[in-house]
């Protein structure tokens, strides 16, 4: 989970995207994601298993704030 909201982008390869509530999806390079303030991110893992993932991602942080919190 993030205190904060992620933006992003693919910059090569593909990723699979699930954010808890919603479906997973699959993001090829050129892709944009949002990552809500709060939400559970249950998944954002390499989609391929010879292909390197490369992305972007910014946290819209507000202060001094850990950039993730791990759950149990």
């Amino acid at each position: 989970m993030h205190p904060c909201q992620v933006i992003g982008y693919i910059a090569a390869g593909a990723a699979i995207l699930e954010i808890e509530g919603q479906p997973a999806r699959r993001l090829e390079t050129g892709a944009a994601f949002h990552e809500p303030a709060g939400a559970w991110i249950l998944r954002f893992d390499n989609a391929s298993r010879e292909e390197p993932l490369e992305f972007v991602a910014t946290y819209l942080l507000q202060g001094d704030q850990p950039l993730i919190e791990m759950l149990e």
